[in-house]
């Protein structure tokens, strides 16, 4: 996951870029941003490695500007 952080990150940013406020902040929104975020992540490292690397994501904080 390190070595693939940049794109990572990058995409994560643009899943995140333009959502609308009202709806994310509410649980069952915030639950699908997260299930997004593992599909995403599991894409990008089966593509640059072969296997989804990774199991789930937790977020531990959560600011919207």
């Amino acid at each position: 996951v390190k070595l693939h952080s940049p794109v990572i990150r990058n995409n994560l940013l643009m899943l995140m870029n333009g959502r609308d406020y009202q709806t994310r902040m509410s649980r069952e929104g915030k639950e699908q941003l997260r299930q997004e975020c593992l599909k995403e992540i599991r894409r990008i490292l089966t593509k640059e490695t072969g296997k989804p690397g990774i199991e789930d994501v937790f977020f531990t904080s959560f600011v919207v500007q």
